[in-house]
């Protein structure tokens, strides 16, 4: 009887440290599974903190290429020199050109209209050979390489015979230009210089040479023409071709 019962004190000694084992390896496995869940929960935040960046950027990176996009799309030239009509007048940034008898226009506009004109002819041929383009508004000038003569881009209606024919030799010279910057292009795009040119018996007429307003104005309706169709050529081919 005693043996039986050492017997099962001896076994039950060896359940109790069973239990507290097991016990012990429960509260081991329950403390990993408490750290497994919270790591768990960490990384699902992460992942979700990180799908957000990364939607974040992909929206940025979406924006940005649509701006890129948009701004390749744009004609910067033909923003800051528009070039347009306005009744019997071509215009270059709402500025009208010339001044028929029909519809006149003060020479301020025709002045601020030459220096725009000759802004964006300096800015689409930056190396031209025989005239220094000095564009200075409404009082710009063309000077000749070769003779160092300066000639005035600009009139006002006092009256006087010199100013007149240095204004009509500056239009000569800023139609010269053009001519040289039409035949930079021809090579390159032959289409571009068919579609229009400038009408040489006006240019060869007596009364051009005269600063008669009607001829000159008419003239200058071309140059601007042929400034667009230059500027629509610097759009399709932009910095492929250095001038």
């Amino acid at each position: 009887m005693e043996s039986e019962c050492a017997k099962l004190k001896a076994e039950l000694r060896c359940a109790k440290r069973r239990r507290s084992v097991i016990r012990r390896r429960r509260t081991y496995v329950l403390a990993l599974r408490q750290r497994w869940i919270s790591e768990c929960q960490s990384m699902e935040w992460r992942s979700l903190r990180l799908g957000e960046r990364h939607d974040m950027f992909r929206a940025m990176i979406d924006h940005r290429i649509s701006s890129f996009e948009r701004l390749l799309a744009l004609n910067s030239l033909d923003d800051c020199f528009h070039i347009w009509h306005c009744g019997p007048y071509a215009t270059i940034n709402s500025f009208r050109l010339g001044r028929l008898s029909s519809a006149q226009v003060l020479w301020s506009e025709v002045n601020a209209a030459l220096g725009t004109v000759l802004h964006l002819l300096a800015v689409l041929n930056t190396k031209q050979s025989k005239f220094q383009l000095i564009p200075l508004g409404s009082y710009s000038r063309i000077q000749a390489r070769d003779q160092k003569t300066s000639y005035s881009l600009f009139m006002d209606d006092s009256f006087s015979l010199l100013p007149k024919r240095n204004f009509t030799h500056a239009l000569l010279a800023l139609i010269a230009s053009l001519e040289e910057l039409k035949q930079l292009i021809k090579p390159k795009d032959p289409a571009m210089c068919q579609l229009y040119s400038l009408p040489k018996h006006q240019l060869q007429d007596r009364a051009f040479y005269m600063g008669d307003d009607n001829v000159w104005s008419k003239v200058m309706k071309f140059v601007l023409v042929d400034l667009k169709w230059a500027v629509a050529f610097e759009a399709r081919h932009g910095a492929t071709y250095a001038f």
